[in-house]
């Protein structure tokens, strides 16, 4: 345990009975009022969600499945907290109504100190951030949707970094000298651990909250430590907090929600100094429960130099099948590095208007990639792009940004997402790459698969030219498979539609496709599945 912990402790004991028993009453006399006015919701009868049996996706208390479909609150968040209730409200309905089920919130955001910083200085809580939260905890659960609450932002030193701005900062009145800080000093450690109880204290009895993200982007390089000292801190830092974390839900509430941190891309720090991936524990923790990373390297380490790596560019233009495979290439690295657990990605930037302001700059990799592609080659780049995330093996698509994004193509994705996930037993599946299982009768075809030897996904992309596009009906074949009758579930992963369902023998082979132009998908599970199973 951290020096001064024990007195953190102590002192806690000292005062729970004056101090705590009363907000923890009220939070249980607020939800309870809550039920009683609004009636008990879908998110209270479901309770936490928890890792699946499978170790590879997810589900509720009671084993029915839960697939994240969702985004990133920023910038949006920026004029909601501006916004009246119901402007809120209309904010969550509209979410939902797209098949929308998981928000991420991202504390301390921007280095103004409004309603969205937790802390005016370390240890003084934010009474507007209070009473905003308390907000946006009742209406994520009136609408159905789940919340991952990262609790610190990255921080980030320089001119133009908000590490100047943050409350534990020397430069801003604070006790801490750099970043770095934040994972070695005692006193800083108690204050986490103080900001904590805070937010389990007013909101953990809330089943809408998915996870508790203990750290946005986790890496703080430091000045005076080696890369390997600053990794081995920022290991003791995961097991002091994930562990006290879980303890502090459990003593509290009997449970616990779920706990991760995220990487700032799908390499952590130390592969790109030529130190080994075991060096973390940030994607094999125990007291961490599923991997979250961010978008920004490997498949997309383009955006630094998109002509190595995967080679994204073809002239000014990224190409749909190596954006395909680079995703898939992406989401097996970071399996490799976390095999027992659900794989996230949490944040990513990709696919935005580059006509939009924040796309202007004439150097920025985006917009050249983008620059000659119209709204609908955009959506069906971005759709492709969360299909292969899905059929690679990640326990959701990507959850985004929707930094000036074309809004229909955005949540067009979303729906034909959430259509078709709702067909998949996630929390029994326990699915392992496949792809040569699925043998088509064309060459330019693209075909990938998900498979526990009862059940599988597929996915066929047809990989020509946007352009060139025509309606085609292949034969496939499935391979593999160990029940004796299927029923395979043809969906138009497009729009969402399901197209046929052929009922077929084990052995079955050379089986046509219904035709379809872009990409199809289908599930294929045992015909003989008892009624009422749960998905």
């Amino acid at each position: 345990m951290i020096r001064n912990e024990k007195e953190e402790l102590a002192s806690q004991k000292m005062l729970f009975m004056r101090f705590f028993r009363l907000p923890f009453l009220t939070l249980c006399i607020t939800v309870f009022g809550l039920s009683l006015v609004h009636g008990q919701t879908d998110i209270d009868k479901r309770g936490f969600v928890q890792v699946a049996a499978s170790h590879r996706y997810f589900q509720w208390e009671d084993g029915t499945a839960f697939f994240p479909i969702g985004q990133n609150d920023w910038p949006e968040m920026f004029d909601l907290r501006k916004r009246t209730r119901e402007d809120l409200a209309a904010y969550f309905q509209n979410l939902r109504r797209h098949g929308v089920n998981i928000l991420r919130l991202l504390m301390d955001v921007g280095v103004q100190k409004d309603v969205m910083w937790v802390e005016t200085s370390p240890g003084h809580f934010n009474p507007a951030f209070k009473k905003w939260m308390d907000t946006i905890i009742e209406l994520a659960r009136l609408h159905d949707v789940y919340l991952i609450i990262a609790l610190y932002p990255n921080l980030i030193e320089g001119p133009t970094g908000n590490w100047r701005f943050y409350p534990y900062s020397k430069t801003a009145d604070g006790f801490l000298e750099e970043p770095f800080d934040m994972v070695v000093s005692a006193e800083a450690v108690v204050c986490q651990k103080r900001r904590f109880r805070y937010f389990v204290d007013n909101w953990g009895a809330s089943p809408c909250i998915f996870s508790w993200e203990l750290f946005n982007e986790f890496w703080l390089p430091s000045k005076r430590s080696s890369v390997r000292e600053t990794i081995q801190a920022h290991n003791r830092w995961i097991e002091e907090m994930g562990s006290y974390a879980k303890n502090y839900e459990m003593k509290m509430l009997g449970r616990h929600h779920l706990r991760s941190v995220s990487c700032m891309r799908s390499e952590f720090p130390a592969d790109v100094r030529g130190l080994k991936t075991e060096d973390t524990t940030m994607f094999q923790s125990p007291h961490l429960d599923f991997t979250s990373y961010h978008g920004y390297g490997r498949q997309l380490r383009g955006a630094q130099n998109v002509t190595t790596n995967f080679g994204l560019l073809q002239g000014n233009r990224i190409e749909p099948d190596r954006l395909i495979l680079s995703i898939h290439e992406t989401v097996n690295f970071m399996l490799s590095r976390s095999p027992d657990r659900p794989i996230l990605c949490t944040e990513d930037f990709q696919f935005a208007n580059p006509q939009a302001a924040s796309y202007r700059n004439p150097m920025n990799p985006i917009r050249k990639m983008l620059r000659d592609y119209t709204d609908e080659e955009r959506y069906d780049l971005f759709l492709a792009a969360n299909w292969s995330f899905l059929m690679s093996g990640a326990a959701g698509p990507t959850m985004r940004y929707p930094m000036e994004f074309f809004e229909d193509g955005l949540y067009r994705t979303y729906g034909s997402l959430s259509a078709f996930s709702a067909m998949v037993p996630w929390s029994r599946f326990d699915a392992r790459p496949a792809h040569d299982k699925i043998e088509t009768d064309r060459a330019d075809l693209i075909g990938m698969a998900m498979s526990d030897g009862r059940y599988m996904i597929a996915w066929l992309y047809h990989d020509v030219s946007f352009e060139a596009r025509q309606l085609i009906q292949p034969h496939v074949t499935f391979l593999g498979l160990g029940c004796q009758s299927c029923l395979v579930t043809w969906f138009d992963s497009r729009n969402g539609k399901i197209l046929r369902k052929d009922n077929v023998r084990q052995s079955f082979s050379n089986l046509k496709v219904p035709a379809f132009q872009g990409h199809v998908a289908c599930f294929v599970e045992p015909s003989d599945n008892l009624p009422g199973e749960k998905k």
